[in-house]
């Protein structure tokens, strides 16, 4: 005999069937909700930055904001970060820029911005595998609008490491820096000398002793002078150019001593930028805000994607809630090696990764931003978990996102940069 369900019965089971459903959903997508609205799409290349204008409130006390890339051939990161950079520098007043680059390169890059195109810019300061058509434009508003350049790093980053120096030097000591010149275009040029690494003693390891030796002591003798000539008052002015240039050269002074020790190098090179970038802070900038540009692994704040970067770790131990680090991240797409020769078809992520966590299935988003440092919902655990992540596009590690970082950018599909040269 067939039961009659009234028309109440029918409305509550349908209630109930449609719970049943939703909380089917939640379950197998619990973490991937907004928490307590900190994601946020974000342009990658609108010129106007309203959608940017959010940070505002996250940043405003900030002195320091570390801009990351899980690997250096992705041309969609240097246009989000264009746009990150030219929002502060309008909104914020942040008015310098620290590249991975060498510090010997931008300082003297600085001083001649006014007289080289964006183009030169690019090519004559910052490492290779940022110098590409589409940061031209960023040179050109660091040009338009007077943004100092620094580098952070003590490597080599140009061709022109050694003409910068004697450039500098030759105001001072034509003699020295003509001295300087010949040994250091001869070291820079041993550096890539693949004999130089080999095991067995060979001719180019004991031309590299012989030079190294002698240009650390032409090196500390000049540094000597340096301190003399900041102690004279007709070189008052030129007081932020001497100190700048002694800087320079304590990190050749490292570098051609720590050069052949590859471990001592790799391990120490991350505390070398750290006082680069606090020596900036401090001597060349103080209480000035600035931006670093610099690999995810360099920005983040525990080392756990690599043992030997921790830039980030050692910087915001220094300067605690000052100091606001974004990781950058692409879901698909290719990515260039770091040699800029081969195009690499970033792997599919994992479904227990921060790649898959930021994705939205939206083929309007094309990049979110995530805050994690005002995250409240306890239910979006996938922040606090160790979870997987790319670096370099090709290789798995692990982090923790928000001890990690404090914010997270992912660009939905990456392509790889024209390169000017």
């Amino acid at each position: 005999m067939r039961t009659k369900i009234n028309k109440k019965t029918k409305c509550l089971l349908l209630f109930s069937t449609l719970c049943l459903i939703l909380l089917a959903f939640k379950s197998n997508f619990p973490k991937q909700q907004f928490p307590d609205n900190n994601y946020k799409l974000i342009s990658i290349t609108d010129n106007n930055t309203y959608d940017l204008s959010y940070l505002d409130t996250i940043l405003k006390e900030k002195q320091v904001v570390m801009l990351g890339e899980s690997a250096h051939g992705i041309e969609e990161y240097s246009l989000v970060k264009y746009r990150i950079i030219k929002h502060l520098h309008e909104k914020l007043n942040f008015n310098i820029i620290a590249f991975e680059s060498g510090i010997s390169e931008c300082a003297f890059l600085d001083e001649m911005k006014d007289s080289l195109n964006s183009k030169e810019l690019l090519e004559k300061g910052i490492v290779q595998v940022w110098q590409t058509e589409s940061n031209i434009k960023l040179m050109n508003y660091i040009k338009e609008n007077n943004i100092k350049i620094v580098g952070i790093d003590n490597q080599i980053s140009t061709k022109y490491n050694s003409e910068y120096l004697k450039t500098a030097i030759n105001k001072y000591d034509k003699i020295a820096a003509e001295k300087i010149y010949c040994l250091d275009t001869t070291i820079n040029s041993l550096y890539f000398n693949k004999e130089l690494f080999k095991d067995e003693p060979n001719e180019t390891k004991s031309m590299f002793q012989k030079n190294k030796s002698e240009l650390v002591k032409i090196y500390s003798e000049f540094n000597s002078k340096i301190d003399s000539l900041l102690r004279q008052k007709n070189y008052s002015n030129s007081q932020s150019s001497l100190l700048t240039l002694k800087k320079v050269i304590q990190n050749k002074i490292y570098l051609s001593q720590t050069y052949l020790n590859i471990n001592k190098y790799g391990t120490q090179r991350d505390s070398i930028m750290t006082s680069n970038l606090k020596w900036i802070m401090d001597s060349l900038a103080p209480n000035k805000k600035i931006i670093v540009w610099a690999h995810n692994s360099h920005v983040s704040k525990t080392g756990m994607q690599n043992e030997k970067s921790y830039m980030g770790k050692l910087i915001s131990n220094l300067l605690k809630n000052q100091v606001y680090s974004i990781g950058l991240y692409a879901y698909a797409g290719e990515t260039m090696d770091v040699w800029r020769r081969n195009k690499i078809k970033i792997a599919k992520p994992s479904t227990n990764s921060i790649e898959n966590k930021l994705h939205i299935n939206d083929s309007e988003s094309k990049a979110t931003f995530i805050n994690f440092s005002k995250i409240i919902d306890k239910n979006n655990l996938w922040t606090t978990e160790k979870i997987k992540a790319f670096s370099w596009g090709v290789r798995e590690t692990f982090i923790v996102p928000s001890d990690e970082y404090d914010g997270a950018i992912l660009i939905n599909v990456a392509t790889t940069p024209k390169y000017i040269n």
